[in-house]
């Protein structure tokens, strides 16, 4: 089952089906692998980590139900009827993966929009 993704004004942003993430469309925007979070051209954006969403700071900027150890999550409404998706193409082998930083508990000035583009 899909997760919704939230940003930090609570507001569903996309969603993360196993290890893709997708927009609220459905499209495949990005993929995590080993909690990196990557473009389906290679580009390291961030990290996944405890269900949230960190920009390359350690700051979270969006999150799926049942985060934690993160900044506190506000309030959400019910998350939308996921799209019917389709199958996300094979990832490609990342070239480098950078030392994660330590989480915050800040929220980033990164938007969503802006992460995975």
């Amino acid at each position: 089952m899909p997760a919704p993704v939230y940003n930090s004004r609570g507001q569903q942003v996309g969603w993360l089906e196993k290890t893709t993430v997708r927009n609220l469309a459905g499209r495949h925007i990005g993929f995590i692998h080993e909690n990196h979070v990557l473009t389906y051209q290679s580009k390291h954006v961030g990290f996944f980590k405890n269900g949230y969403f960190l920009d390359k700071g350690g700051h979270a900027l969006a999150f799926i139900p049942g985060a934690q150890s993160g900044p506190p999550t506000p309030v959400v409404g019910p998350a939308t009827i996921p799209p019917a998706f389709t199958i996300a193409p094979p990832p490609p082998r990342p070239l480098y993966l950078p030392i994660p930083p330590l989480p915050s508990f800040a929220w980033s000035q990164i938007q969503w929009d802006q992460f995975l583009t």
